[in-house]
């Protein structure tokens, strides 16, 4: 047996195999993105042959060698899409591919495209996984094909991608297409791409700039709305070229460039094309290297993508955002997948809807620079070399380690946990107000997980620190957000609902900054994610070194969540230790933000909301964090005021609550609040005594002031509750004090 070398990482260094039928390499989108493939491969030391077609040009990467299939027709170009040069070029490839597995052994099969075809059929008698580089479609590409459009054609070609979906060990596809092959192929092992943004270290001088524009004859003080890329129809310019006149309309000195045109292609309508050309209105650019159309990028104000149709992802939007350029793009699942959050502004198919986008960001100077830096920071932390290495490294271990379960291990159970969950992105989410502390100890706590994802985000969201929260904790390694200015009253609510918005993956945990996450916290949220719960809640734990009084908040406040209660279905989870799906969450209403909900029972609403839809919360006891409670008498009695003051109202409101029935006739809980008193001391007691807590029964005194506390809270709300209900005739949450 081989023994595999190792890198400096501590990774195998693997033999691979990459088989792009396309030019190779061309400056457009396949190409490009093979091309950064090839490149991360050398940078995690792997080495690298590439099958491909016998026209492009070569580069030079370590450790890597371009192998070029026959040409015995001569071929010297193939267009983009389907075409009979193609098939040739595609055919011999495939005698290439037979040669090249009998005389060389490989660790992995990375096949780009329709070559996964083949591919699958030959890898399984020489036990090889295979990555399925899916850039688009099938299928959809040839929609429009006169032959292979019609039902019969595209039946074969849709069973044929759910075999390559099914068949291959993994899927990595262009972002926007994993829905798609989710609905296809359920079950499908899937990761999105996130390709390099590309973009100059240094942006052109300014001369350079005033030299470009000379040279197509535009003033200095001429907006410029730009598009670079293929002009396929699928490209949607013939909804830019009649978007035109009514973007002149409103601003007569505007010009628009299209760049990357070739000798085949043509423009429609002709008649519109040409009138604007010759006003001066449109201007037609030729093709360019990718080091000029960063020029031609910088030079311009806005830059459009009016593709008409399409799930895979443009590979132009990720050069777009590096420019720092806002992008007005057509609202289609292709650039929702990338421009939704604020990153680009989004517009109906029409030329009318592409005029009003255009000339809403030429007018708006500040809207404009707010669409750029958005896009332009999103691309700076996802898509950087470093990060993509990182994701490719993370699929090869997948596709790895999913080959080595298929073949070799054939008819065996499957080990718990061996598997990862297929989540690409996780976002932690941590509202902090003057936790200069706890902070760092919180943030390196979470980054120190060790879970098989692509990529943990963590985002703190200072809500008012006076301190340096902040500071400390984006050198801890957290991305900070401000959600109120120094001093300010406090929303914890609210900075949960902006460290969403801002977030970018699936599932959003919510972890509050006085929680320390144990060992295998993550994993136990994303294991009970990928078994199906919307929402998972995970445990309270008691940290050493606790003062009496902040363990006696900590027993009176966390009695039915600690690690020892059983795991489950609940109707209720708080929000300090909280993960829940992405869309879902953004769907519903989120964290109520209103006084005096922004601080507590917050959470309620939209968890009744998404469980009316059908969706579970499931409480997962291994997900322990370790929640340091406050010190302080007053600081007991305030929080339970605080919690009671609010209890009736959300849980009659929501029915989002254990024992949700008593909150039904809110009225008969006011005169019954001695009772509840003594009650809920009891329920306290016997849950922590059944989870061999004694400590609580010694703290009997303590624990029953603050049940006063919480009751005396939960009468004067309800009652203020109660009486607005009447005098406004209305069962939605009124507005209360403010905490803070």
């Amino acid at each position: 047996m081989r023994q595999d070398s190792t890198d400096s990482d501590g990774e195998s260094s693997l033999r691979i195999l990459i088989i792009a039928p396309q030019p190779f390499h061309d400056d457009r989108g396949t190409p490009i993105a093979v091309g950064q493939v090839v490149s991360a491969l050398a940078s995690l030391g792997h080495r690298t042959d590439v099958l491909t077609f016998p026209i492009g040009r070569d580069l030079h990467w370590e450790n890597t060698q371009i192998i070029r299939c026959a040409n015995p027709l001569g071929i010297q170009s193939v267009n983009i899409g389907f075409s009979l040069k193609k098939v040739a070029l595609d055919l011999s490839l495939c005698v290439a591919l037979v040669r090249r597995l009998r005389s060389k052994r490989y660790d992995l099969i990375h096949a780009v495209e329709e070559m996964a075809l083949p591919a699958l059929m030959l890898a399984r008698f020489h036990d090889i996984p295979v990555i399925y580089d899916m850039q688009s479609s099938l299928p959809e590409q040839l929609e429009s094909h006169p032959v292979f459009g019609r039902d019969s054609p595209q039946q074969l070609l849709k069973a044929l991608e759910r075999y390559m979906l099914h068949k291959a060990h993994l899927v990595a596809c262009s972002a926007g297409l994993l829905e798609y092959i989710r609905r296809v192929a359920p079950g499908t092992r899937a990761s999105e791409w996130r390709y390099v943004a590309e973009q100059l270290q240094v942006p052109p001088p300014i001369e350079t700039l005033q030299a470009l524009r000379s040279s197509l004859g535009i003033d200095n003080d001429h907006p410029v709305v730009l598009y670079a890329g293929n002009f396929e129809h699928y490209q949607g310019l013939t909804l830019l070229v009649k978007a035109i006149p009514e973007m002149i309309c409103s601003m007569p000195d505007v010009k628009v460039v299209l760049v990357g045109k070739t000798q085949q292609d043509r423009l429609e309508p002709v008649s519109d094309v040409t009138e604007l050309v010759r006003q001066g209105h449109l201007i037609i650019v030729d093709r360019q290297s990718r080091e000029q159309v960063f020029d031609y990028l910088a030079m311009a104000d806005v830059l459009v993508s009016p593709r008409l149709y399409g799930n895979n992802l443009p590979l132009k939007l990720f050069t777009y955002m590096a420019a720092k350029k806002a992008i007005v793009a057509t609202d289609i699942a292709a650039h929702r997948a990338l421009l939704e959050e604020n990153r680009g502004l989004l517009v109906d198919l029409s030329p009318s809807s592409i005029a009003r986008g255009v000339v809403t960001l030429l007018q708006q100077e500040d809207l404009r620079t707010d669409f750029a830096v958005a896009a332009h920071d999103y691309v700076t932390v996802h898509n950087s070399d470093r990060a993509f290495a990182t994701r490719l490294n993370y699929m090869i271990r997948r596709a790895r380690g999913s080959g080595r379960q298929s073949r070799r291990h054939s008819g065996a159970p499957a080990i718990p946990g061996d598997s990862p969950p297929a989540f690409d992105t996780v976002s932690v989410i941590i509202p902090a107000r003057n936790e200069q502390h706890m902070i760092a100890q919180v943030v390196q706590a979470v980054l120190q997980q060790s879970t098989a994802i692509e990529h943990l985000e963590v985002l703190v969201v200072d809500d008012g620190s006076t301190d340096q929260t902040a500071a400390i904790a984006e050198a801890s390694g957290a991305k900070v957000i401000t959600s109120s200015a120094p001093g300010a009253t406090g929303n914890p609510a609210a900075a949960r609902n902006l460290g969403a918005v801002q977030s970018t993956g699936d599932p959003i945990v919510f972890l509050d900054s006085d929680c320390v996450v144990g060992d295998n916290w993550l994993q136990c949220i994303l294991s009970a994610h990928a078994r199906g719960a919307t929402i998972v809640g995970g445990s309270l734990a008691l940290p050493d070194g606790l003062e009496l009084i902040a363990r006696c908040d900590f027993y009176c406040g966390w009695y039915l969540i600690h690690p020892g209660s059983a795991a489950g279905i609940v109707p209720h989870h708080p929000p300090p230790n909280l993960s829940v799906r992405r869309q879902p969450f953004k769907d519903s209403v989120r964290f109520t933000t209103e006084p005096p909900f922004d601080y507590t029972n917050e959470e309620r609403f939209w968890q009744a909301e998404l469980r009316k839809a059908g969706h579970q919360i499931h409480f997962e006891p291994c997900a322990l964090a370790y929640h340091h409670n406050r010190p302080g008498f007053l600081n007991l009695l305030k929080r339970n005021y605080r919690w009671g003051y609010t209890a009736i109202e959300a849980k009659s409101l929501s029915g989002a609550a254990r024992m949700a029935w008593l909150y039904r006739y809110p009225w008969l809980l006011i005169p019954a609040a001695p009772l509840l008193i003594i009650a809920h001391t009891g329920l306290i007691i016997i849950c922590w005594m059944r989870a061999g807590k004694l400590e609580p029964l010694a703290m009997l005194p303590l624990i029953l002031i603050s049940r006063v506390s919480y009751v005396a809270g939960m009468t004067v709300g309800a009652v203020r509750w109660l009486r607005h209900r009447v005098h406004s005739q209305s069962n939605s949450p009124r507005k209360g004090p403010h905490w803070r």
